[in-house]
């Protein structure tokens, strides 16, 4: 999902102080600018939130990249509401995930940018438009936000696993690596960043629990757990 952009708008978008941690998410506007302010060293994401866009599918929305496609990438459909279920696909496996207690928060496509605003209490969803992207981001406005969200995953065609680093992947029937989640990772307003963990259960008829947890103590608002 990591794409560059040209250097002409360095200057535009050059980092300027955080957000108070008390401002939260609410008042960060355009989000795509904001989001570089907050988080310049993350620049890359929000280079390919330029390049990409999201277009209309059938029951939501579907990235598109501002580059040529690349084969067998994986291809993702995104609900039109946080309540609603997101699959991904890739050759034989269809993964389909659901944030569980989300709430009906409307999908709005801002450029690169799909957001779910209060997806959860003082939380938003983030996805960046890329080739099969499906990765979701929240951006935590302040001390109200969660630090778990559990997801419900089934997979069609291969079986999740955690990964040996922290992570996660989905293997097709041959074991060979489907589909990839990276593990988690927090980064705070002031550029400081501390891991998070994925917890997995189940599996039976291909059905999982996936837990993201991560500890918010001493770290300054808005964070972005990716």
């Amino acid at each position: 999902m990591a794409l560059l952009l040209a250097a002409a708008l360095a200057a535009w978008l050059a980092p300027a102080r955080p957000a108070r941690a008390e401002e939260g998410s609410e008042l960060l506007r355009p989000l795509a600018v904001d989001l570089r302010r907050l988080y310049p060293d993350l620049a890359r994401r929000w280079d390919a939130a330029e390049l990409g866009r999201f277009a209309r599918a059938r029951d939501g929305f579907r990235p598109v990249s501002g580059f040529l496609a690349v084969p067998d990438a994986p291809r993702a459909e995104l609900p039109a509401r946080a309540s609603g279920v997101e699959s991904i696909r890739r050759g034989s496996v269809t993964v389909r995930r659901r944030l569980v207690g989300a709430k009906p928060a409307a999908a709005v496509a801002e450029a690169g940018l799909l957001r779910y605003r209060g997806a959860y209490d003082r939380t938003e969803t983030l996805f960046v438009a890329g080739e099969g992207a499906a990765e979701p981001m929240f951006l935590m406005a302040g001390p109200g936000s969660p630090s778990t969200i559990a997801s419900a995953v089934s997979v069609e065609g291969g079986r999740l696993r955690s990964g040996r680093d922290g992570g996660l992947v989905v293997r097709d029937a041959r074991g060979a690596a489907a589909l990839r989640l990276p593990a988690p990772v927090v980064t705070d307003a002031r550029g400081r960043q501390r891991k998070g963990t994925w917890s997995l259960r189940g599996g039976r008829k291909g059905d999982y629990t996936v837990v993201l947890s991560f500890d918010p103590s001493g770290l300054a608002y808005p964070l972005l757990v990716q």
